[in-house]
């Protein structure tokens, strides 16, 4: 995030359990909004790597493990494929709400996380220039 407003206003919202709470709100959510929540990680995922050249991609296929990072991570690095369990046990994990928000404010439309940023941000600091 460039604003450092913005950013410090973030800071404060993970700093009261934000967080948390974000992780919380997801688990409510029904199964087809856990797809969402997995979809826009993996989304994330492919639009990084779309971003390398072919060339560099070509270089990762010499190093696995860091080829599958760029590939199975998502959002603030999140691992999503371990957020649905193989009994279907959905565990979210949320790392960083500046990520969520940098990512739902430059076109992660399913990223519920930068969206709830952005309404708690919109209520808490109506001062603001969102």
């Amino acid at each position: 995030l460039s604003c450092p407003d913005i950013s410090s206003a973030i800071a404060d919202l993970e700093r009261r359990g934000y967080v948390r709470r974000m992780e919380e709100r997801l688990l409510l959510l029904d199964e087809s909004h856990h797809q969402d929540w997995i979809h826009c990680h993996e989304s994330y995922a492919m639009e990084r790597w779309q971003t390398l050249s072919s060339k560099d991609q070509q270089l990762l296929e010499d190093q696995p493990r860091m080829k599958a990072m760029l590939l199975e991570s998502g959002v603030a690095g999140t691992d999503f494929r371990s957020q649905i369990q193989p009994d279907g046990t959905f565990s979210p994990s949320v790392k960083c709400l500046h990520a969520h928000y940098a990512h739902f404010r430059s076109g992660g439309t399913l990223n519920l996380v930068g969206q709830w940023t952005h309404e708690m941000l919109s209520e808490q600091f109506p001062k603001l220039k969102l």
